[in-house]
């Protein structure tokens, strides 16, 4: 696929990626909602390191037209998570609060190629009331997840919103949501994850973001990992660590309509080598020459979608928060071996906070995923 078997490594004193500041808060904003504020820039979900802002054709679906006007629908990719957003005017007559949409977003072809549930967003807090002729700008947002091949169009459905009115007090909307293999957790970081040594530098090895391996994971009802398939690789080290971290992951299974399904997800595990010019479009999952090459020889209405485990140089100083007050804490270490990258932890589940976590001994992990409460 033209990719070198050996993978550069950074020479001392040269620079280095390191804990990508810049990249980390990236990956922060990622796993919250846009900046807290009452309307997004025009130009982004509020972060700068934005791959695409892709326009679409927006179809409303269902009985969401008797509430809402849907207008100016965009699915933006980040560095670290794919999501949209879209205009919608209250067109009800009275006031809405918490409205949550279900959004699926289509490729060329007509294949499902994301999904993502979208809340509302105003006045500094989610799910706050709109009145009568007002707008909203709906969001959502899944860290470390991207399609496999570029959105053109989204469909969009109710799912639930709170009204005073007995028209419409008890119209939960009719979406079936249908929700991706995820991580339960995010990706897991050091100290739960070794290291991992790439090979000696390789002149060939060049731009912000080396591809080091696309596997393929199917996770079945239970949430157990029944196949991993190791799909393209660029370093002989990276399909051995890969199999030990895949454990780590917590993936839960998917779903459709609130019933747990066997399915597989896309896992394109990358080497963040320089934060210049990492918000290329090019460098977006679903242009990378791997996953284009495996999404062509896929069939069926829906694709699965690509989880993205980005590795960086380990940091030299690290910086946590503890105790009720939130102390600062600050950890110097030496600087790794050439060569040596970390995984680049995330936090955020899929469409958190609309999708909550209950207990539920029967389901994976002892936890069933389900819509919140609704955001007042």
């Amino acid at each position: 696929m033209g990719y070198p078997r050996k993978l550069a490594s950074h020479r001392p004193g040269g620079r280095l990626p390191g804990p990508l500041g810049a990249l980390a808060i990236l990956l922060v904003a990622a796993a919250a909602p846009a900046a807290a504020q009452s309307r997004a820039p025009r130009g982004g979900l509020g972060v700068v390191r934005v791959f695409s802002e892709l326009p679409l054709v927006a179809t409303p679906r269902g009985n969401i037209e008797r509430y809402w006007k849907l207008a100016d629908a965009r699915f933006e990719e980040r560095v670290g998570a794919a999501g949209g957003t879209i205009e919608a005017t209250n067109v009800s007559g009275v006031t809405l609060r918490g409205p949550l949409f279900y959004a699926e977003y289509l490729d060329a072809r007509g294949r499902v190629c994301f999904t993502l549930v979208l809340y509302s967003w105003r006045t500094g807090s989610p799910g706050g009331p709109v009145g009568p002729g007002q707008t909203t700008r709906m969001f959502g947002l899944a860290p470390t997840l991207f399609p496999a091949s570029r959105p053109v169009a989204v469909r969009v459905r109710l799912l639930r919103q709170d009204c005073p009115s007995p028209d419409c007090s008890m119209d939960r909307g009719d979406a079936p949501l249908r929700v991706p293999v995820a991580p339960l957790d995010g990706i897991p970081g050091p100290p739960d994850t070794a290291r991992l040594q790439l090979l000696e530098a390789h002149s060939a090895a060049s731009g912000p973001i080396l591809d080091l391996l696309l596997a393929e994971i199917t996770v079945g009802r239970s949430g157990s990992v029944s196949r991993v398939s190791l799909l393209l690789e660029s370093d002989p080290a990276v399909g051995p660590w890969f199999r030990e971290l895949v454990p780590l992951l917590k993936l839960y299974p998917a779903m459709d309509g609130g019933v747990r399904q066997q399915a597989s997800t896309l896992v394109l595990v990358r080497a963040v080598l320089s934060s210049d010019g990492i918000g290329a479009e090019r460098f977006a999952p679903r242009m990378r020459p791997w996953v284009v090459a495996v999404t062509r020889q896929l069939r069926g209405p829906v694709l699965p979608q690509v989880l993205q485990i980005l590795l960086v140089r380990p940091p030299t100083v690290l910086r946590r928060t503890s105790g009720p007050t939130g102390q600062l804490q600050v950890t110097r270490r030496p600087p790794a071996p050439p060569g040596e990258f970390e995984v680049l932890p995330t936090v955020a589940a899929w469409v958190s906070p609309p999708l909550a976590a209950h207990p539920d001994r029967s389901a994976p992990y002892g936890v069933a995923l389900r819509l919140g409460p609704f955001f007042r």
